[in-house]
Protein backbone atom coordinates (compact mmCIF):
# COMPACT_ATOMS: atom_id res chain seq x y z
CA UNK A 1 0.00 0.00 0.00
CA UNK A 2 2.86 2.43 0.86
CA UNK A 3 0.79 5.47 1.82
CA UNK A 4 2.66 8.73 1.58
CA UNK A 5 2.82 11.23 4.39
CA UNK A 6 -0.23 13.52 4.35
CA UNK A 7 -2.61 11.04 2.71
CA UNK A 8 -5.78 10.08 4.55
CA UNK A 9 -7.59 6.84 5.26
CA UNK A 10 -10.81 6.18 7.14
CA UNK A 11 -10.17 4.49 10.48
CA UNK A 12 -12.04 4.12 13.78
CA UNK A 13 -10.32 6.32 16.33
CA UNK A 14 -9.68 4.41 19.57
CA UNK A 15 -10.09 7.65 21.57
CA UNK A 16 -13.21 9.34 20.15
CA UNK A 17 -14.65 6.12 18.62
CA UNK A 18 -15.53 7.83 15.33
CA UNK A 19 -14.96 6.48 11.82
CA UNK A 20 -13.13 9.50 10.52
CA UNK A 21 -10.30 10.38 8.17
CA UNK A 22 -6.88 9.87 9.70
CA UNK A 23 -3.79 11.52 8.26
CA UNK A 24 -0.67 9.45 7.73
CA UNK A 25 2.27 11.02 9.59
CA UNK A 26 4.95 8.38 9.08
CA UNK A 27 5.64 4.74 8.43
CA UNK A 28 8.13 2.25 9.75
CA UNK A 29 8.05 -1.18 8.22
CA UNK A 30 4.44 -2.34 8.19
CA UNK A 31 3.22 0.13 10.84
CA UNK A 32 1.75 3.58 10.18
CA UNK A 33 1.53 6.51 12.58
CA UNK A 34 -1.81 8.24 11.92
CA UNK A 35 -3.64 11.21 13.46
CA UNK A 36 -7.43 11.48 13.86
CA UNK A 37 -9.01 14.48 12.11
CA UNK A 38 -11.74 14.61 14.76
CA UNK A 39 -9.82 14.63 18.06
CA UNK A 40 -6.18 14.89 16.91
CA UNK A 41 -5.19 11.70 18.77
CA UNK A 42 -2.42 9.60 17.32
CA UNK A 43 -2.48 5.87 16.68
CA UNK A 44 -0.06 3.22 15.47
CA UNK A 45 -1.78 0.89 13.01
CA UNK A 46 -0.55 -2.13 11.11
CA UNK A 47 -0.79 -1.76 7.35
CA UNK A 48 -3.11 -4.78 7.06
CA UNK A 49 -5.57 -3.33 9.60
CA UNK A 50 -5.61 0.06 7.90
CA UNK A 51 -6.15 -1.51 4.49
CA UNK A 52 -8.94 -3.80 5.77
CA UNK A 53 -10.77 -0.99 7.56
CA UNK A 54 -10.61 1.24 4.46
CA UNK A 55 -11.89 -1.61 2.27
CA UNK A 56 -14.84 -2.32 4.59
CA UNK A 57 -15.71 1.36 4.81
CA UNK A 58 -15.62 1.76 1.01
CA UNK A 59 -17.80 -1.35 0.61
CA UNK A 60 -20.37 -0.06 3.12
CA UNK A 61 -20.44 3.32 1.36
CA UNK A 62 -20.90 1.61 -2.01
CA UNK A 63 -23.88 -0.36 -0.65
CA UNK A 64 -25.47 2.78 0.79
CA UNK A 65 -25.13 4.58 -2.55
CA UNK A 66 -26.58 1.60 -4.42
CA UNK A 67 -29.58 1.50 -2.06
CA UNK A 68 -30.16 5.22 -2.56
CA UNK A 69 -30.10 4.70 -6.30
CA UNK A 70 -32.57 1.79 -6.07
CA UNK A 71 -34.97 3.80 -3.90
CA UNK A 72 -34.71 6.78 -6.21
CA UNK A 73 -35.61 4.60 -9.22
CA UNK A 74 -38.50 2.98 -7.32
CA UNK A 75 -40.01 6.34 -6.36
CA UNK A 76 -39.84 7.47 -9.95
CA UNK A 77 -37.83 10.57 -9.09
CA UNK A 78 -34.71 11.37 -11.07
Amino acid sequence: MDLERGTTRIYTCPVCRVDTPHTVCSRRGGVYAIVCSSCASGSLVREEDLRLHQFRWEEELRQILENLSIHEDFDGDP
